[in-house]
């Protein structure tokens, strides 16, 4: 993927929708809704990307998973570990395992 390119099911910081480019691979975050339609094309055009965005696609969307957590936002919340679960298959079908982190709870 160009920088210039866009994916569906992609997400800015904290809005639904297409978010600006912020590397390689053209996605801020990966965020998907249940039952989307176009999740088929999503993890088509994940499954080009290369590893190392896949990754820092991976720790962009955690962190936002995080924020989303701490803000008590669950629906986004929800999309963001639907993404996150998505992104750790792709990268397990390529034989790299994504370890999901240690979940605290908040204080």
């Amino acid at each position: 993927m160009s920088a210039s390119s866009s994916l569906p099911g992609t997400a800015g910081t904290g809005t639904p929708g297409m978010g600006a480019p912020a590397s390689r691979a053209g996605i801020q975050v990966l965020a998907i809704a249940e039952a989307d339609p176009r999740r088929d094309a999503i993890e088509r055009r994940l499954a080009t990307v290369a590893l190392d965005d896949l990754l820092a696609l991976h720790a962009r969307t955690l962190a936002a998973a995080r924020t989303a957590r701490a803000a008590d936002d669950m629906p986004r919340l929800f999309d963001l570990v639907r993404g996150l679960k998505t992104l750790q298959r792709i990268a397990g079908e390529r034989g790299h395992v994504i370890m999901a982190p240690t979940v605290s709870r908040p204080r």
